[in-house]
């Protein structure tokens, strides 16, 4: 994994904007901190930093130009080999060249021909016209910001505090979105204004003249006719295989859970010796996890078993900042820090690859009991319901917002259901639908989380259960398949049974474990002590109404210890940005 950032103008490029990005590759050095290159002609400015995976020497450095073809990659094509041998393209040697040599043959259709997870930024110099180009699933990011000339895009927010062209300011309805859905939210804008994502299965065409979008990728249930266990089965075992490419150590995520214990499963009985991390709190009662992880290492033998303790004393006010800059989005509780923990942790033992298990609960409907649309029929998907069910479960009160906030959630919620619940969808089984919705969401959520914090201590997160024939696979089960009398991923935990003990296979469903108590105590005194300037702040006011801001003056009257955790993310974020001519305050 690498870092991509760049300017494609109308105008012609100054040497202002080639210093510009320049420095802006420089913020993206936690994803590339092994080599920065950079590349320009008249109208485009390109940069990359490097992580190194596949190679170690300065052969594999980037961008590369084959031609009149420039590539900057950050990700991964796990199947450049077998397209070198198929094209015989002898003159390539790593994944980058293979795809400016394929799209030499073929132009921008060389995108239907590679597997992995990728953000590519290609540039066709004879027709001066730049492509940005999103995986399928989503694993890797590429965000873009347009002005009536140009075109700035790269892997992070972050790197445009070098742009004098741009001013990061918070998107506050994007921020109230999140508070109220969660993960549910439509995903095509970031947390700050006017700055949004190339969607998953897309690619964006630019030129002089013309902005396209197109997908060249999506989800097809039909796509498989004859799907059995056995094909799934072989399916993951490649797609994890394919992930353990590279020359560097590779370790796993082990939380105990049916999926990171399958993986870490299939990734030791093709090792000599697979280390693998697990989070640890300081209460019993929050470590769950670390109790079914425990009976996985002990099952497989050949297993490196690394505990990573996370105390309540590292929830510091300096360290939400610090994993605040790095997500690029409000700190919504204190998983983040267990994500960190891990990353940190393993880069500093030697690794920079992890395979994660995320991917699989979205499409096996792993979440079938944590979430009511999971029952809803087909009459069932309106925006009432759904308003009615987020701002119970995640505010409680419909009172506590403005006006401005409740038109915000609706139009919100709207959004989601057309852009991300397709009518023919509906049409067939319900579940379907909602899993279609959790892969647009849900799963781009955890995706950008598990790449910032992974990236944050230049460490690949690589996640097999994202393989895009793997998936297909899934959608092609029905619903009745995949739960059987209320067993949720019934599948996979019969693949698991020849893998991992039955305990692991049989356990419910649970997300990773946000610890309580005391691990809110920092933050908690933190709102006491500053609770006149967190509500004089005009984001929050615009959410919250007085009325609610009146009771939470005194902390014992909000019951909900969490709430008071999201307001206090919610205040550091916007924090991090005094107005809109600042740029980030470190």
């Amino acid at each position: 994994m690498c870092g991509i950032v760049g300017l494609y103008s109308k105008n012609t490029i100054s040497e202002k904007n080639v210093s510009e990005i320049e420095d802006a590759s420089k913020l993206l050095k936690h994803r590339g901190p092994d080599s920065l290159g950079i590349w320009n002609d008249d109208k485009i400015v390109l940069a990359h930093t490097k992580l190194s995976i596949l190679d170690l020497s300065n052969k594999s450095n980037q961008p590369i130009q084959r031609g009149y073809v420039v590539v900057a990659l950050n990700g991964e094509i796990y199947n450049y080999k077998k397209l070198i041998e198929k094209y015989n393209l002898k003159q390539c040697n790593f994944d980058a060249d293979v795809i400016a040599e394929l799209y030499i043959l073929k132009g921008i259709s060389f995108v239907h021909e590679i597997e992995g997870d990728f953000a590519i930024s290609i540039y066709d110099r004879r027709i001066k016209k730049l492509h940005l180009i999103r995986d399928r699933l989503g694993v890797k990011q590429i965000i873009y910001t347009k002005t009536e000339n140009d075109l700035y895009f790269a892997s992070e927010v972050k790197s445009f505090n070098a742009v004098s062209d741009i001013n990061l300011i918070p998107n506050v309805p994007k921020i109230c979105t999140d508070l109220t859905m969660w993960f549910w939210a439509d995903k095509e804008q970031t947390y700050f204004e006017n700055i949004f994502h190339v969607a998953p299965g897309e690619y964006i065409a630019v030129d002089r003249d013309s902005f396209e979008r197109v997908r060249y990728w999506d989800i097809d249930k039909d796509r498989y006719n004859n799907a059995s266990l056995n094909m799934v089965e072989d399916t993951l075992l490649e797609s994890t295989l394919n992930r353990l490419q590279g020359v560097v150590k590779h370790a796993t995520l082990l939380s105990g859970g049916l999926d990171s214990s399958l993986l870490t499963a299939m990734v030791s009985q093709n090792s000599k010796l697979v280390t693998s991390y697990t989070i640890e709190y300081d209460d019993y009662n929050n470590n769950i996890d670390l109790h079914y992880s425990n009976e996985v290492a002990k099952h497989l033998k050949n297993i490196n078993h690394k505990i990573n303790h996370v105390f309540s004393k590292d929830i510091t006010l300096e360290k939400l900042d610090m994993v605040t800059y790095h997500l690029e989005e409000v700190v919504w509780d204190k998983v983040y820090f267990s994500m960190f923990a891990n990353y940190s942790n393993a880069r500093n033992d030697g690794f920079r690859i992890i395979i994660n298990g995320q991917g699989s609960d979205e499409v096996w409907l792993g979440y079938l009991h944590d979430f009511p649309m999971y029952t809803y029929k087909k009459q069932d998907f309106s925006s009432d319901n759904l308003m009615k069910h987020f701002i119970n479960k995640y505010i409680g009160d419909k009172q506590a917002l403005t006006p401005y906030a409740l038109e915000i959630i609706e139009n919100s919620v709207i959004k989601t259901i057309s852009n991300n619940i397709p009518n023919d969808w509906l049409e067939g089984f319900p579940l379907d639908s909602v899993a279609y919705w959790a892969c647009k969401t849900y799963l781009q959520s955890n995706l950008i989380q598990e790449d910032r914090m992974s990236m944050a201590s230049s460490v690949e997160c690589r996640v097999p259960f994202t393989d895009y024939r793997l998936v297909d696979l899934a959608f092609s089960f029905s619903p009745d398949k995949k739960v059987l009398n209320g067993n949720e991923k019934y599948p996979l935990k019969e693949i698991a049974r020849k893998h991992i003990p039955l305990s692991v296979c049989s356990r419910k469903k649970l997300a990773f474990v946000n610890p309580k108590n005391k691990y809110n105590n920092t933050i908690i005194d933190y709102y006491n002590r500053n609770f006149n300037e967190i509500f004089d702040n005009g984001f929050i006011r615009d959410i919250f109404n007085d009325k609610f801001v009146s009771i939470a003056a005194n902390t014992d009257n909000i019951n909900n210890k969490e709430f008071i955790w999201k307001l206090v993310a919610i205040h550091r974020f916007i924090k991090l940005f005094k107005n809109a001519t600042n740029k980030f305050v470190l």
